[in-house]
């Protein structure tokens, strides 16, 4: 009874959870949003429900990492801070400027600072964050921020104060005191100031005579070679699917002898792939789709007659009945289009497409990432006959609040939208070729084409960057994008720009 009447005398106030309480409560989850919601007395809790943003990852909270000691009143202070909203007066007196609640990320770096400064506590002998004193404060305060900008260890400061902050809005608080910045002012506990520039600006920007051989190629890539990519990966597919509907029958197992004892008694490259349990080996799927038998069944012959050996020693190309068409210097830029290796050009063309995009209109990383196919349809003409630009309709994501200082995870349309030139139209239609209608033009599902790992909505900031996409075929990484003259490689009779 007591409880009821708190919060209903107060409503920012929050009940005391349950074990069996959701982690996220529902008033914070978006209608659209399906990722599964923790219980309080998980082990592990998922900030899932509040994760909106397709480019995002689900960050997860540990709670091993939390002191044994510490973990109850702790996991308590975390659950008020995923669901409750600081106090406006609380915001009014720090100049916040609208800040009610955080996003995803803000709380996550909130909750991992809170999480040091528990198992700082737990070194200190301190069993009860409610035994925590003024000179527990003031030594945490002076050994975080060292080292650190004035700028963000005021950030980690705030985060600190917010653990008082949302103590006071359970029902039953742990009895946090307040830090002494609070009350004292916190000049006194940052350091000194450095005229260092910060903010988004601060990195140098990309020299000329890398961005511009760099994008030279990526529209190369996308303009003059996508057609040979994507018509190899129609290929690809189907082949493999119908590998996987043909059953085993003895014509399958005579093909197999002989498409392969030939190659093997005249001392002929075999077609290989590169396996992660086994190395260099002999590529099954391509002998299956080739001889239309099973991947059983060319398996277990291969087995019986060692050719992993001997593809590791002899290792050749998997080449596919597809037309070439692209040229570089008036010369086919392969030989033909190899089954093995379409997975790795599929991802250097949409890593090669991501990067037109970027740098031909100017959005953010995290906008790129969240547009769909569709966005950037073709203008309908004017009266006099003329051609409009073409526009691309996308979300941006940074500081985007709701009336009630709420951060909007899924975030916003753009109220003026970019404009595409013609180089950015083009990768934007090829992306639109490789994912299905309506989704992320950079869905991982259909961009994780070599891991095929199946990760949620959009390819993520560790798998975005061009250094991280490209790679060549084997254990060796190199550049794929390139203003050098071609070279021509043997092994896989490609023309390679390195």
């Amino acid at each position: 009874m007591t409880t009821a009447l708190t919060i209903e005398a107060d409503p920012y106030i929050l009940p005391l959870p349950g074990p069996d309480s959701p982690v996220v409560l529902d008033r914070w989850i978006s209608a659209g949003n399906t990722h599964p919601n923790s219980r309080y007395g998980d082990g592990i809790w998922s900030m899932g429900p509040l994760t909106d943003n397709p480019g995002d990852s689900i960050h997860k909270i540990n709670w091993k990492r939390c002191p044994a000691t510490l973990r109850s009143e702790f996991r308590r202070l975390v659950w008020m801070l995923i669901n409750g909203e600081l106090r406006p007066t609380y915001i009014r007196e720090r100049g916040f400027q609208n800040r009610t609640r955080d996003g995803v990320i803000s709380m996550r770096d909130n909750i991992l600072q809170w999480m040091k400064f528990a198992r700082w506590l737990d070194r200190q002998g301190v069993p009860q964050v409610s035994d925590c004193t003024v000179e527990h404060w003031k030594a945490y305060a002076a050994k975080c921020t060292n080292g650190c900008t004035r700028g963000h260890a005021q950030t980690v400061l705030r985060w600190l104060s917010d653990l008082w902050a949302f103590d006071q809005l359970s029902v039953s608080p742990c009895g946090i005191t307040c830090p002494p910045w609070e009350d004292e002012g916190i000049d006194d506990y940052l350091p000194a100031e450095t005229g260092e520039a910060g903010g988004e600006n601060k990195t140098e920007p990309l020299d000329p005579t890398v961005i511009g051989p760099l994008l030279t190629w990526s529209i190369r890539l996308v303009e003059d070679f996508s057609g040979d990519i994507l018509a190899a990966w129609d290929e690809r597919r189907r082949m493999h699917a119908r590998v996987k509907a043909t059953p085993s029958t003895r014509e399958g197992l005579a093909a197999v002898k002989g498409y392969l004892l030939p190659l093997v008694d005249s001392g002929a490259l075999l077609p290989a792939t590169v396996s992660r349990l086994h190395g260099v080996t002999l590529a099954h799927h391509y002998v299956a789709a080739v001889t239309k038998a099973s991947w059983n069944q060319v398996h277990h012959f291969a087995s019986r007659q060692g050719l992993r050996q001997v593809t590791a020693r002899r290792p050749g190309p998997s080449p596919m009945q597809v037309p070439v068409t692209g040229r570089i210097e008036g010369r086919p830029w392969r030989e033909f289009m190899d089954y093995e290796e379409t997975p790795i050009l599929v991802r250097h063309l949409a890593t090669a497409a991501a990067i037109v995009i970027l740098y031909l209109t100017g959005m953010r990383p995290q906008e790129a990432r969240s547009l769909r196919s569709g966005c950037c349809p073709d203008p309908h003409p004017n009266p006099d006959g003329s051609i409009p630009r073409h526009l691309i309709r996308a979300h941006h994501y940074k500081n985007v609040r709701n009336s009630d200082g709420h951060h909007i995870s899924a975030g916003e349309e753009r109220a003026v939208p970019w404009v595409a030139i013609t180089p950015v139209v083009n990768a934007i239609r090829v992306l639109e070729r490789i994912v299905p209608k309506g989704e992320l033009l950079f869905n991982s599902t259909h961009h994780d084409v070599v891991g095929q790992r199946k990760h949620h909505g959009a390819l993520k900031r560790g798998t975005w960057t061009a250094a991280s996409r490209i790679s060549c075929r084997g254990s060796t990484r190199r550049p794929a994008l390139k203003a050098c003259p071609p070279r021509w490689c043997r092994r896989t009779r490609t023309a390679t720009l390195d």
